[in-house]
């Protein structure tokens, strides 16, 4: 990290590093483009290992610390109305009540909720495996062992892979299901988010690509090997990005994509391939197209077709911008 420190560092020496770290790296001396948000992201960092609460965060969840940490001390909270007798009389009040998680201190499982879930689903790359249930529910309870062996014993060690909760007793969380649709009516539910491919298309697509899986009745290692083999198919059928050319369209696109992928060798490095190319923006109706394309491109992949996606999109480089408009214009 920016602090470079150990897990064991005390907190004297914190502080020392922490002083000398913010000299190097403060704006009026860090000439770095993002010179800003390095010392924040340096004073954040300081902030949290120097509080004992937030460092155990730290220690168990690494980068999303700051969201479980919130999940727990803010929404594992709820108010019920709850009936008392004093004096004769009976009457309601408002009393609060802790809420159970099944997955607390679970290290390669993230905890969502609906005020956070956007963020940490849009800032991975990979397949999700996110898991609906409620600690209420029985074939929950059943369900949520299985789902902790596959994060420690299977998702932990692939980069590509992570595996998130959705607590369905929590308020609020009904909404994220409601991404999902129809489908995802009763509980347990285990849902497979696909990958991004690249396109960075945002939450939009994401949620708009999804498989659900069978949890079957199998248990231990036997529904691990089963999940993980539909989480690689998933992952394996992501279309790749095809970078916009600056000053140029989808065919100047298309031909730089076949350079790198001649170059490449793989099996798109065929000349005779026909390229099929989904020129997309960030709005919902191209996150719906999405999907399709990717199932489309999954199916004919030996057929002799090359798919891509090309995306416009508000690019703060302006020459990168320009080229992906100019592509997209080029298709109308």
């Amino acid at each position: 990290g920016l602090l470079g420190v150990s897990r064991d560092v005390s907190p004297a020496d914190l502080k020392k590093t922490f002083r000398k770290r913010s000299i190097d790296l403060h704006p009026d001396k860090n000439r770095a483009p993002d010179a800003v948000a390095q010392f924040q992201a340096l004073r954040e960092a300081y902030e949290c290992l120097s509080d004992p609460a937030s460092r155990q965060y730290y220690d168990t969840y690494e980068e999303t610390w700051a969201e479980m940490k919130e999940y727990e001390e803010k929404h594992l909270k709820s108010f019920q109305r709850q009936m008392f007798q004093q004096g004769g009389r009976v009457y309601m009040k408002n009393v609060e009540v802790e809420l159970e998680e099944m997955f607390l201190g679970e290290a390669h499982v993230q905890m969502l909720h609906q005020s956070f879930a956007a963020k940490l689903l849009g800032n991975f790359p990979g397949v999700w495996v996110l898991f609906f249930g409620n600690p209420h529910c029985g074939p929950c309870r059943q369900m949520a062992p299985k789902i902790k062996h596959f994060a420690r014993e299977v998702a932990s060690s692939r980069d590509w892979l992570r595996v998130g909760t959705v607590n369905m007793g929590v308020n609020a969380n009904g909404n994220l299901l409601d991404h999902f649709g129809a489908a995802t009516n009763t509980i347990p539910q285990v849902i497979l988010v696909a990958p991004t491919g690249g396109t960075g298309l945002g939450l939009q697509s994401r949620l708009a690509d999804f498989e659900i899986f069978d949890r079957g009745r199998d248990g231990g290692w036997a529904f691990a090997r089963r999940l993980l083999a539909a989480c690689e198919q998933l992952r394996d059928s992501a279309v790749p990005e095809l970078r916009a050319v600056s000053g140029g369209g989808v065919a100047s696109a298309v031909a730089e994509g076949q350079r790198i992928a001649a170059a490449d060798g793989g099996p798109d490095a065929n000349p005779r391939a026909k390229w099929a190319v989904l020129v997309v923006d960030d709005s919902n109706a191209a996150a719906g197209l999405v999907p399709v394309f990717r199932r489309l491109a999954q199916k004919t992949r030996h057929a002799g077709f090359v798919f891509r996606v090309l995306q416009c999109t508000d690019d703060p480089d302006a020459d990168a911008h320009a080229a992906s408009v100019h592509a997209c214009e080029e298709t109308e």
